[in-house]
């Protein structure tokens, strides 16, 4: 994922998803500071920015 910092410069952000299947969906939330992905391994992974880290964090949700 990539943010703009203060000066204009766009700078890459890890983004830790821990799926062990490839993404097929993805979608932001309407406030845009959580997003979705979903994955082949019928999970959905939840991400949320984490200030401390720097890095988006996800927290996994199966599909049955």
């Amino acid at each position: 994922m990539w943010q703009l910092n203060a000066e204009g410069v766009w700078k890459p952000t890890l983004v830790l998803l821990r799926l062990n299947r490839s993404a097929t969906y993805v979608r932001w939330s309407p406030s845009e500071t959580k997003f979705a992905v979903a994955s082949g391994a019928r999970t959905i992974a939840v991400c949320s920015y984490d200030d401390e880290q720097n890095w988006w964090i996800a927290k996994q949700i199966k599909v049955r």
